[in-house]
This record gives C-alpha cells, sequence and structure tokens, in this order.
C-alpha cells in the first residue's frame, strides 16, 4: 500500500450528533447517547460565567474554583472532600461558593492568605438545632 494510504478496515463510519446528543469516541468507536435537557443546560453554564454543581464532590468543586478563582484549597478534615454538592454559582465568586458551603454543610472558609483557603467544618452553636 502506497504511503499516506488507508485500508478500507481503517474508514471508521460517519458519526452525526443532534441537540441533546453526546457522542462518546472510543478506540473501538463511537457511542451516542440522549443527554436531558437540564443536564445540557449545567454543562453550557459556563458560557454564562456560571459554575454548575449537581452532585460532585466537593473535591471536584474546588478544583473547579481553584481554576477560576487561583485560590488554592485545603481540608481541615479530608472527610469533607467526599461530601457532594449542588448549586449555580458565578465562576469567580468565591464569597457564593462560601455562602453555599456555610448554608448547606456549617463548613467556613478560612483564609490564610489572600491565595489560599482553608474549609473547615463549623463547631455547632449551643442550642443549634440544625444536624448533618
Amino acid at each position: 500500500m502506497p504511503s499516506g494510504s488507508i485500508s478500507a478496515s481503517q474508514v471508521r463510519p460517519k458519526v452525526v450528533g443532534r441537540a441533546n446528543e453526546e457522542i462518546e469516541l472510543a478506540p473501538g468507536g463511537a457511542s451516542i447517547s440522549t443527554v436531558a435537557a437540564p443536564v445540557v443546560q449545567r454543562r453550557l453554564a459556563w458560557r454564562d460565567g456560571m459554575l454548575s454543581f449537581d452532585g460532585e464532590t466537593l473535591a471536584e468543586a474546588v478544583r473547579e474554583i481553584e481554576r477560576h478563582t487561583g485560590v488554592a484549597f485545603e481540608f481541615a478534615d479530608p472527610s469533607l472532600a467526599t461530601l457532594r454538592v449542588g448549586g449555580f454559582i458565578k465562576a469567580h465568586d468565591l464569597q457564593a461558593f462560601t455562602d453555599l458551603l456555610d448554608t448547606n454543610f456549617d463548613i467556613e472558609l478560612q483564609r490564610p492568605s489572600q491565595s489560599r483557603a482553608r474549609l473547615v467544618r463549623r463547631a455547632p452553636a449551643q442550642g443549634d438545632a440544625r444536624r448533618d
């Protein structure tokens, strides 16, 4: 076979995706699956400068926040990293992220410096009725 040629066994069929579908490419071929409209909306939130979380671990969410804010996070307790989070926030709005964690998980953000943040579970206040 001449250089630069391909054999018939190397030719793959054309794959076309439509609205609300995603194509996953793998060495054995491609697969198409339908994506629910709310999932599409979450995945495209970045176009409006938003981050969307829907069951990601806190560790995954923190990586996204770090990428957008430049602030490096650490967990005071490693078990915090496994908590599941959900919600929409502006990508560069560290205060909105802090509020989300405080409201939903009693986690406070400590700032040892402008470029670092530490996530700490807040000790329950006397008479606090919230439970984990």
